[in-house]
């Protein structure tokens, strides 16, 4: 099973407001665009950054057309069968799916783990990734100058300095991501699983395992389930399950 870890960069929306408070948006001007994205593989520890001033050409005919980042997105991710991304389900899967439909890419078919849903059952003061790095991992995103960095990446001209920060400041975020996703592994529920995509002796449902022991059963009212726990991750899983008549 082929896992990927990802996080999105995007540009701001321009819009024209009558005012600075409280205003709605009167006319969008530029709608937006991905300005690259962030990734690596589950089983490599490489990160890889991919964004518009990659393709210079490209850029100086247009500096919003992100349709050649776009395309290495889709590459990546129809390679994958799990995308693991921090608030994926609401934005970066969103974000790109419209980007596939813009440019005329057909669907791309992957599961998707989102680590901040993960983070919600813990009752955590945050589910930010920034949050989560610092409580759980004792690291943090990488600072940078706020919404002046955006804006010299979506400069008409190429900004190296700004781009070059924007790299750093993603490929960061894929760091945190993939060690948060190690780590709440063994809570992750209804994770695909391993076995559905690889031809395995019988292994562990989260991370394909083959180290897996019993852990005592669990019961309903008719019928005693095994339980098997994992050496590797610590995920806890269910197995065979036997009728019972005399439970009362």
């Amino acid at each position: 099973m082929k896992i990927c870890h990802l996080d999105l960069e995007t540009s701001y929306i321009i819009g024209a407001v009558w005012g600075m408070w409280e205003q709605n948006v009167a006319t969008t001007i530029q709608d937006p665009y991905i300005l690259g994205f962030g990734y690596a593989w589950n089983h490599v520890d490489k990160v890889t950054w991919v964004g518009m001033s990659d393709f210079p050409a490209f850029y100086k005919k247009d500096s919003t057309n992100d349709k050649l980042v776009v395309k290495e997105l889709h590459r990546i991710v129809t390679e994958a069968d799990v995308i693991v991304a921090h608030n994926g389900k609401a934005f970066d899967v969103k974000k790109m799916n419209g980007r596939f439909l813009i440019h005329g890419f057909p669907p791309a078919t992957f599961k998707v783990v989102d680590t901040k849903t993960v983070a919600k059952q813990f009752g955590f003061a945050s589910n930010k990734l920034d949050e989560l790095g610092r409580l759980l991992l004792a690291e943090r995103k990488v600072k940078h100058e706020g919404i002046e960095m955006w804006t010299r990446c979506m400069a008409k001209q190429i900004d190296e300095q700004a781009w070059k920060q924007m790299a750093t400041y993603c490929k960061q975020d894929v760091v945190l991501l993939k060690k948060l996703y190690k780590l709440m592994l063994p809570w992750i529920q209804n994770h695909p699983n391993w076995n559905a995509y690889e031809d395995l002796p019988p292994s562990c449902t989260n991370c394909g395992s083959a180290q897996i022991k019993k852990d005592g059963n669990a019961y309903t009212r008719t019928t005693i389930v095994q339980q098997y726990k994992c050496k590797r991750c610590g995920c806890v899983m269910r197995g065979e399950s036997r009728r019972v008549t005399n439970i009362r």
